[in-house]
């Protein structure tokens, strides 16, 4: 199961945080969730996201491209 973003942006809200990304791990299941205040944080987030999935986990690069909802990317 995927991590909604609305969990990323409701932790941001209640520290304070521009950025956040959230790593779940069950098994040998990944997901890595991000947020970001604004459009440049979004960026940052997700950029920082996709290098934890390719230097942490491993990820095939073409997994390894995800880009903000409000920048034209997928997400929930």
């Amino acid at each position: 199961m995927e991590i909604p973003i609305k969990e990323a942006k409701r932790i941001a809200k209640l520290y304070g945080w521009d950025e956040v990304i959230l790593i779940g791990q069950t098994g040998n299941k990944q997901h890595v969730t991000t947020f970001g205040k604004t459009i440049g944080d979004c960026f940052r987030a997700a950029m920082n996201g996709n290098l934890i999935k390719r230097n942490l986990f491993g990820w095939p690069e073409a997994e390894c491209q995800a880009k903000p909802r409000r920048l034209g990317g997928k997400g929930k």
